[in-house]
């Protein structure tokens, strides 16, 4: 998998990790927003066939989907009472982590 080469000091090796699908997707969600695209380049991203993860990354744009953004867009002013440009917060809901406890 990953590249040796010898130095004086001994052999040197490079690990290579591929991307995860969500990893990819998120690359590829900012260079396209088609997600037929997204998944296309997914795939190219983890040199994978597209039909090997199409059914997980339909998945995780259902996921995705179902969380909950919310959008302020709200209108600044100046100290001298001018307009400026508006100005947008969002918020996303946290993630939920579930532990479980061993033993039960």
């Amino acid at each position: 998998m990953g590249e040796t080469w010898m130095t004086k000091w001994g052999p040197r090796r490079v690990r290579y990790e591929p991307p995860t699908l969500a990893e990819a997707l998120d690359a590829a969600s900012d260079l396209s927003p088609d997600l037929k695209q997204q998944i296309v380049l997914a795939a190219e991203l983890m040199s994978l066939p597209v039909d090997e993860i199409r059914e997980e990354a339909e998945a995780i744009f259902k996921s995705r989907s179902r969380r909950r953004i919310t959008a302020t867009i709200t209108q600044a002013q100046s100290a001298h009472g001018q307009p400026r440009a508006p100005i947008i917060v969002e918020h996303r809901a946290p993630r939920r982590i579930m532990r479980t406890v061993a033993g039960r």
